[in-house]
């Protein structure tokens, strides 16, 4: 008698979100893997931010929201119909459990969802909100993880294991390809360094750029070089005189991409940095971080790893000194 093969159980997360975002989802991809049984979790989002996660992750494969043409399914689901053959169908075909971080108050994209999966098998599809309620006591991961961690009944030591440990890991090549991204910016061969990112994607989330100019300088005094990080919206927001300013005695690298980012960080013996994605991502690597907080809340929103501290909190903003102390703390 032939053995039936136990059929691989495949699930999908659609993640919109920014960096941070995508990168705090990493613990219910492992959740979903080492606990729900799952075989393969897919992301579906926006693929400049998820070609990073692509092998080096438990994410198994990233798939592209913009060519999913997901906007139909935002239409009023009691005149929503699909056609034959239509390349919704097969988007969702071999996916049993699909989490949505997509929705509208009206819920025509999670029936519309349901009745798409519905045409080929019975898929569960389950809703996330992108923000934990303003009194939610735990990390912003574990409210990703909630509904899974309450149904499966899991202890609190089982949700811990999906949040220890790299979330990201590159090899050797890339590392060593962040270390020739340094030289080519100007870098010392060999250098001990700290990379600052002193953006955020919300401006109120920033340290006073006065006060990462004064840390570089302290940095510096301690025989570290520094490297600042600026992504595209630090660019627009800022003249050239500050970027100027930053570059008198550090090395500055604008707009590098999110792959060489995670690699510089790889080669820094400590990452500084807003609430920010880039934070989230030091965290995630491995990389040891010291997240700066003034307006938003450390709890829900620090980078997750052994090695990421905060220096803050929602209250107010820390000095220099107390930032540089938390550095000390790590190397």
């Amino acid at each position: 008698m032939a053995v039936t093969q136990p059929k691989n159980r495949f699930g999908l997360i659609i993640q919109p979100g920014a960096i941070g975002d995508m990168i705090l989802t990493l613990p219910l991809v492992r959740l979903l893997k080492r606990r729900w049984g799952l075989d393969k979790v897919d992301i579906m989002g926006h693929l400049e931010r998820l070609r990073l996660l692509q092998s080096r992750s438990d994410v198994s494969q990233v798939l592209s929201l913009e060519q999913a043409d997901l906007h139909r399914l935002f239409e009023d689901h009691q005149t929503f119909d699909l056609p034959e053959h239509d390349p919704l169908i097969d988007i969702f075909r071999d996916y049993e459990l699909i989490i949505s971080f997509l929705s509208d108050k009206q819920g025509n994209f999670e029936q519309n969802l349901i009745f798409t999966t519905y045409i080929t098998h019975a898929a569960e599809v389950i809703t996330l909100d992108l923000m934990p309620p303003d009194d939610y006591p735990h990390h912003t991961a574990c409210f990703f993880m909630s509904p899974f961690a309450h149904q499966g009944q899991l202890q609190m030591t089982e949700i811990n294991e999906c949040l220890a440990g790299p979330m990201i890991k590159l090899s050797r090549q890339e590392i060593q390809s962040g270390r020739d991204l340094l030289s080519q910016a100007g870098l010392p061969p060999d250098s001990e360094f700290a990379t600052i990112h002193p953006g955020s994607g919300s401006e109120r989330k920033c340290w006073d750029l006065n006060n990462f100019l004064i840390l570089s300088e302290k940095l510096r005094v301690k025989n570290l070089q520094v490297v600042f990080l600026l992504g595209p919206t630090e660019m627009e927001r800022w003249d050239r005189e500050k970027t100027q300013l930053l570059a008198q005695n550090a090395v500055v690298i604008p707009e590098a991409q999110l792959s060489e980012i995670a690699a510089i960080l790889c080669n820094s013996r400590v990452y500084i940095g807003n609430d920010s994605g880039i934070s989230h991502l030091a965290g995630a690597l491995g990389v040891p971080t010291v997240a700066i907080f003034g307006n938003s809340k450390p709890k829900n929103w620090r980078p997750l790893g052994k090695k990421a501290k905060i220096c803050g909190s929602q209250d107010g903003w820390p000095s220099v000194d107390q930032v540089l102390s938390r550095v000390h703390e790590l190397i």
